[in-house]
């Protein structure tokens, strides 16, 4: 197996607090996940405001949600609280030999993958962790965002492959996490969906319900 995932990781010190959404060990390295429902409203995307699409971000993404969450948690794990008096809450074990970071926020809708996105996102990632302390010695990559279409079209490539590789080589051809995941990504699979047994599983009782529900029918021949 290439991943170990943690639905709703916990603190050690505090079961009723989360550390994010999903954390996805990858040998040394943990990918920080947090998953947004939020969608970009048309007369926001297509208004070519950028205040209105700057205000969308922060409220949705950034703002005690996402990017804040994912701050926290990357702090968190980066800080030894035996060499520091502030108050730093208590990672679980499994994750005391992590050496690397990487913070990703997934998007129900293509807006965690379109052009500029990301790097705003992690422009305001890399201000707020300025504030933190960090003590131990644990890379922190930059953040990056995808949406679940994306995330999707990856699972090819996840079955072979370990998810921090993936982000990993996103980062590498294109540093400046300007352009949208599918065009930094090698590893985005250009058409159907492909190794996703579950969502053709699904797709598959939704159309068998669905001519049963609605009594469809083929056409008589010659019609």
């Amino acid at each position: 197996a290439f991943h170990t995932v943690y639905m709703s990781p916990k603190y050690a010190d505090d079961p009723t607090k989360e550390i994010c959404d999903v954390i996805v060990r990858c040998g040394k390295t943990a990918v920080l996940i947090e998953a947004k429902l939020a969608t970009c409203p048309s007369k926001t995307r297509y208004a070519g405001d950028y205040e209105k699409m700057r205000n969308f971000l922060e409220e949705r993404l950034v703002q005690g949600v996402g990017v804040d969450q994912l701050v926290s948690a990357a702090a968190n794990i980066a800080t030894d609280p035996k060499r520091t008096r502030d108050s730093v809450p208590e990672t679980p074990d499994w994750l005391s030999k992590v050496d690397r970071i990487i913070p990703l926020i997934v998007t129900r809708d293509d807006v965690g993958s379109s052009w500029a996105v990301n790097a705003y996102l992690n422009n305001r990632f890399l201000q707020k962790l300025l504030d933190r302390k960090l003590h131990k010695s644990i890379t922190i990559e930059p953040l990056l965002s995808i949406s679940i279409g994306t995330l999707e079209k990856l699972m090819g490539s996840l079955s072979r492959m370990s998810l921090d590789v993936v982000l990993e080589d996103r980062i590498k051809r294109n540093p400046t996490l300007l352009w949208p995941f599918d065009a930094a990504s090698k590893y985005v699979y250009r058409g159907m969906h492909s190794n996703t047994p579950k969502h053709m599983e699904i797709l598959h009782k939704i159309t068998d319900n669905a001519i049963r529900d609605f009594g469809i029918t083929d056409p008589p021949e010659g019609a």
